[in-house]
């Protein structure tokens, strides 16, 4: 992920600082907070240390180009830091990509006709009102050189999103996760999941 989004930001920020100092509004994740020391409620205004670096490969690639951005900001770049959570389907046409890790879990044990138990809430924001939200908070002059998190602060429970794929006519018993994982052991290259299994750990699975 270092080239997309590390080394694409580099030039992101190199085109910034050439000739005409531009301005940069650059979306991050709330993963660069998440899985790391730094304490909650998560603060806009926050400094994040350089020992806050969360553990794998994407919150990590994410954390160096946001602390690219922030190092930029402190040199006379004017950049905007934009960090939205997990980010889903639009909210009216519920067009979605295809490849998101969580749906194309839930696919995969549909097949199986279980659902791992969890006890989580859920998050996400629709894709067109992130969009939303960040255009707006863009073109606002007086706010650039802020950081903004963008995410639900009305989470819902997984049990009411099970009870929403049961409304659609899918049937599927709650298991243990022990369970789950071992339906998904035995998959074949037609399922859905298959492709994913190599970055999945067992307690990924769930989540």
């Amino acid at each position: 992920l270092k080239p997309v989004n590390v080394d694409g930001t580099a030039e992101i920020l190199r085109l910034a600082a050439t000739r005409t100092l531009k301005a940069v509004h650059y979306i991050s994740s709330i993963d660069v907070l998440l899985h790391t020391d730094v304490p909650r409620p998560f603060l806009e205004d926050m400094e994040i240390m350089p020992l806050d670096v969360p553990g794998t490969g994407y919150p990590r690639s994410k954390w160096v180009a946001d602390h690219m951005v922030r190092i930029s900001r402190n040199r006379g770049i004017p950049a905007s830091i934009y960090r939205p959570g997990m980010i889903i389907g639009h909210s009216e046409t519920g067009a979605t990509q295809t490849e998101d890790f969580l749906l194309v879990q839930i696919a995969g044990l549909l097949e199986f006709g279980v659902m791992p138990e969890a006890d989580f809430l859920f998050d996400a924001l629709p894709v067109d009102f992130v969009a939303r939200a960040i255009t707006h908070i863009s073109l606002k002059p007086e706010v650039l050189g802020r950081n903004f998190h963008v995410w639900n602060l009305r989470p819902l429970h997984v049990k009411e999103i099970h009870a929403w794929i049961r409304s659609f006519g899918y049937q599927f018993e709650m298991v243990p996760l022990e369970t789950a994982i071992a339906h998904l052991i035995t998959l074949d290259p037609s399922n859905p999941m298959y492709r994913m299994l190599s970055l999945m750990g067992d307690d990924d699975v769930g989540r």
